[in-house]
């Protein structure tokens, strides 16, 4: 009887294999080759999986920020103000994606200079973050809204501020990545929040 494959499983596998391969080759110096020699398949079975590198690479960071977004919808209860979820939001999926991606911080460090770069001369960029910050961006944004709405937020432009929880995110990830952490993350994490929400916080008269 044939061996029955959780095809879902096994492209995580390809993809967990490949992201050890570009962080230790980079990404423009890996072959399809290597990623299948590492993974222990044959070249023809990633091609069942994908269609070229590009799709292993967005796929993966996917797969990364899926399982940050799992644990938030385990995090985020109702019954718990705005403030609150919002700091379950961004501490979750900032902790979560630090502690998944420590191995593979030197290709996220290069797919950071290629977006630079490519932007800089106008070509797409390898991954669309977009794609990957807009539900993100909208949680922030309803959030913030509700807060707003009930009086814990003073009166704010809320676009403007998710937009700047984005930023302290991406700049947290690739700033604590690049080996320029101060110290504990749990403590780092927080003090950065201290200092969000006391700008926001609607005082106490």
């Amino acid at each position: 009887m044939p061996k029955i494959v959780d095809k879902r499983k096994k492209k995580e596998q390809i993809l967990e294999e490949a992201m050890k391969v570009f962080a230790q080759k980079g990404f423009y110096n890996t072959k399809i080759i290597d990623i299948a020699e590492k993974a222990k398949i044959g070249k023809s079975t990633v091609y069942e999986y994908f269609n070229n590198k590009e799709d292993i690479l967005n796929d993966a960071f996917n797969l990364l920020f899926h399982k940050s977004e799992q644990l938030i919808k385990e995090a985020m209860g109702n019954g718990i103000s705005p403030e609150k979820k919002l700091v379950l939001l961004f501490k979750t999926s900032l902790i979560s994606f630090l502690e998944q991606s420590v191995q593979y911080k030197e290709i996220i460090i290069e797919f950071w200079a290629n977006g630079i770069q490519n932007k800089n001369n106008g070509y797409p960029p390898l991954i669309n973050l977009e794609s990957f910050y807009d539900p993100f961006r909208k949680t922030i944004i309803s959030l913030l809204n509700e807060g707003t709405h009930i009086g814990s937020f003073r009166s704010i432009n809320i676009k403007i501020t998710a937009d700047i929880f984005i930023v302290l995110f991406d700049g947290f990830i690739l700033h604590w990545i690049r080996g320029n952490n101060p110290g504990n993350l749990n403590q780092s994490v927080d003090t950065l929040l201290e200092i969000v929400f006391s700008g926001i916080r609607k005082s106490r008269e």
